[in-house]
C-alpha cells in the first residue's frame, strides 16, 4: 500500500500545480482530495464546532462529565 503524499498548491485556471519532485508520476492515476485552507482566525468553540448539528436532548456539563467517566 502506498503512503499518502501531502503538499499545498494553488488551483490556476482549473489546473493543480504539482511540485517538481512529483512530476515524474506523469501518466499515473492518482486520487485527489481538495481541502480548502482555513485563513480566518477561529476565536471560540462556536467558530470551531458551530457547524455541528446536534438534535438530541440538551446536556449539562455535569451530565457530560458523568458520561465521559462512565465510558472510561
Amino acid at each position: 500500500m502506498q503512503e499518502a503524499i501531502e503538499f499545498e498548491t494553488t488551483i490556476s485556471n482549473g489546473n493543480l500545480l504539482i511540485p517538481n519532485n512529483l512530476q515524474n508520476w506523469e501518466g499515473q492515476t492518482v486520487k485527489v482530495f481538495i481541502i480548502p485552507k482555513i485563513t480566518e482566525q477561529l476565536d471560540s468553540l462556536d467558530d470551531i464546532f458551530g457547524c455541528i448539528n446536534y438534535t438530541g436532548e440538551t446536556k449539562t456539563l455535569e451530565e457530560m462529565n458523568q458520561g465521559i467517566l462512565q465510558e472510561a
